[in-house]
């Protein structure tokens, strides 16, 4: 599909499979972004054996609970800004901030998917808009460093042997390039693959040589 409303309009010919996944003992329940070269975005989730549909003009998404809740959560974050807070002045008193990022006070930094969601958000709307991919696409990677999970953060109860969860690997995409990039957890470096090196309509699976880390033009800071 060369867009999101022609994704939309075929959802109607998709049926929802039930098959658990071998090594969990139960269906995933997934929760599909998709996102194309217009900055259109639609969020697509099978509950109760249907499909939900979202036009998602955030742009943001995490796992559960389902996209509406997000939306609903996020009137208890109304008063966050990029803009740092003015002092508070009570009963002849002022309380001003104790540093830099005061408006952004209350920020949820814990890796569950509610505050994933919220910091996500938060992120992408401050982010200031560049000229060109690739210091879009390094800006892009600093966001996506705020939800590394390292090993051992996350660990099951007691009794329970299930494996650590971590941020396994990282991705971007360049919608409009066509270039998909990649880093894992064993290795930081970001890697590039050209997506239109490859027959786009090949009938058997192709391995993607990773190019080396993007190559990103030094920042200008004006002198004081």
């Amino acid at each position: 599909f060369a867009t999101v409303a022609e994704v939309r309009a075929a959802l109607d010919g998709v049926s929802i499979i039930d098959i658990a996944e071998p090594s969990l003992g139960l269906t995933p329940p997934f929760h599909y972004t998709l996102h194309d070269a217009s900055g259109a975005s639609l969020v697509v989730e099978p509950i109760g054996g249907a499909l939900k549909v979202y036009d998602n003009p955030l742009g943001v998404m995490t796992n559960s609970p389902p996209f509406d809740w997000h939306l609903t959560n996020l009137s208890n974050y109304v008063k966050l800004s990029p803009v740092d807070a003015e002092a508070l002045k009570l009963s002849g008193q002022v309380f001003a901030p104790l540093g830099a990022g005061s408006g952004l006070l209350g920020i949820p930094g814990d890796p569950t998917p509610p505050s994933r969601f919220v910091r996500a958000l938060g992120l992408a709307i401050s982010a200031k808009p560049l000229p060109d991919a690739a210091q879009t696409v390094r800006l892009a990677e600093h966001i996506l460093n705020n939800f590394d999970i390292p090993l051992g953060f996350i660990r099951p109860k007691a009794g329970e042997k299930t494996p650590l969860e971590f941020t396994q690997w990282s991705t971007i995409a360049d919608l409009v390039g066509k270039h998909y990039y990649v880093k894992t957890y064993d290795n930081q470096a970001l890697r590039r693959i050209d997506l239109m090196s490859f027959d786009l309509d090949a009938k058997a699976i192709r391995a993607a040589p990773l190019k080396p880390a993007l190559a990103v033009p030094a920042l200008d800071f004006p002198k004081p």
